[in-house]
């Protein structure tokens, strides 16, 4: 899979966010390698930050989602809360 938030971990209560600016399709092509690989964070156009919680704003407002349903619109403040997920890991076959 890719590593888009290679720092990330499920019990650290915080939100591995990636911001990636503006790419053209070329420069897209030659960074796909680094997405999967999560080297992408270093570059310039991408910033990487743990935080938790996340404020986002849009002019004019936009929907937020969340597992698909709309749940209002921006700004919104997105909160990570510690340990909240339970993941269960079922053995393979």
């Amino acid at each position: 899979g890719m590593r888009i938030a290679p720092g990330a971990r499920l019990d650290d209560g915080l939100a591995n966010v990636s911001l990636i600016r503006a790419l053209g399709r070329v420069a897209i092509a030659r960074q796909f390698l680094s997405l999967a690989s999560g080297r992408h964070v270093h570059h310039p156009n991408v910033d990487y930050f743990p935080s938790p919680f996340l404020d986002v704003d849009a002019h004019p407002p936009q929907p937020v989602a969340a597992d698909g349903d709309i749940v209002g619109h921006t700004p919104v403040r997105i909160r990570t809360l510690h340990r909240a997920l339970r993941v269960l890991v079922h053995p393979g076959k």
